[in-house]
């Protein structure tokens, strides 16, 4: 268990999440690379979800990608433009390109801690701008970050039970348990 309480506390003096609705906690995910200083990689699972088999073969997923992260593709290509809203317009010129990259889901991860600390200027400065001047959430922040630009893994690793679009569900439901 890591104590993140301290970092919170710098988190709540400027972060106030979209709409009021994301709560602090979540944004400790975007400063894992400093929180951990000694660990290279990490599986982060988000705490709504179920672990059905071993770890082992997601662990040997190798991230390697500029922004370090390995994570299932969004089923929908609106989900960043939706979550940053009337915002967009305070966005860069890259931050609105970004947002219109392929997504991933950020509920299951594999992120290589080491190559973010070698971004971690670039990261620290959109993290900024993104999550603590405009609002937006971890998981924006870091779609937008990646770019489209980050390892995929298997549904299986990530079943969306509820994917954003009305009426949908996700393929992955229907493939053999």
């Amino acid at each position: 268990v890591l104590d993140v309480e301290r970092q919170l506390d710098s988190y709540r003096k400027t972060y106030r999440g979209i709409r009021g609705t994301i709560p602090v906690l979540t944004q400790a995910r975007l400063n894992l690379h400093e929180l951990l200083p000694c660990v290279d990689k990490i599986i982060w699972l988000d705490m709504d979800l179920l672990v059905l088999q071993s770890l082992r073969s997601l662990w040997a997923v190798q991230p390697n990608t500029r922004c370090g992260i390995a994570a299932r593709p969004s089923l929908t290509t609106r989900f960043n433009p939706t979550q940053m809203g009337s915002l967009k317009k305070s966005m860069t010129p890259e931050e609105t390109a970004a947002m219109a990259t392929a997504g991933f889901n950020a509920g299951v991860m594999v992120i290589n801690l080491a190559q973010l600390r070698l971004v971690a200027r670039d990261f620290a400065l959109l993290r900024s701008h993104l999550s603590e001047k405009l609002g937006a959430n971890d998981q924006t922040t870091l779609n937008l970050f990646c770019a489209g630009n980050f390892t995929r893994i298997e549904s299986l690793w990530n079943i969306f039970h509820v994917s954003g679009l009305t009426g949908s569900k996700d393929p992955a439901l229907e493939e053999p348990t």
